[in-house]
């Protein structure tokens, strides 16, 4: 019975080992960015299909990974919105393109909760890992449109 119960021991010590042998060696995937396009809105909270973002994990971002995440947003959210503008007719004709929407003139300022309506894509920032959280407080949120002048 004891030769039984020590067999039993040494293969819980080993199962043990080898389980946290496992876990250890596993990449541990951090990331405090999600973007995705706003599903519905319930009052502070938003349903966002997207995907979470990391330098270090980009197959993160792939259509195959998206979720529907919850974010929660709160008075310490900090919204900002940018406007980028199109070219005017007259800077057409002197550049006719292409344009980056990066590189063409745009004005940033304090967002709206009022804007997060469903269909606006918007990119979330979290102070901590937010990694295959299904919900989460956010602590900045960053949404753009690109408009005429």
């Amino acid at each position: 019975m004891k030769k039984i119960l020590l067999v039993l021991l040494a293969l819980a010590v080993i199962g043990g080992g080898f389980w946290a042998w496992s876990v250890y060696r596993q990449p541990k995937i951090t990331a405090k960015e999600f973007a995705g396009t706003i599903q519905s809105v319930e009052g502070n909270t938003l349903l966002v299909k997207g995907a979470y973002l990391s330098l270090e994990h980009p197959e993160l971002s792939r259509p195959d990974q998206q979720q529907d995440v919850r974010i929660m947003v709160t008075a310490d959210t900090r919204l900002i919105y940018t406007a980028y503008y199109r070219p005017t007719p007259e800077e057409i004709a002197k550049n006719p393109g292409p344009y980056i929407v990066r590189d063409l003139k745009h004005e940033q300022k304090d967002g709206a909760l009022a804007d997060l309506v469903p269909g606006r894509e918007i990119q979330v920032f979290a102070e901590a890992n937010i990694y295959q959280e299904k919900q989460f407080t956010a602590q900045r949120i960053e949404y753009l449109d690109i408009t005429s002048q």
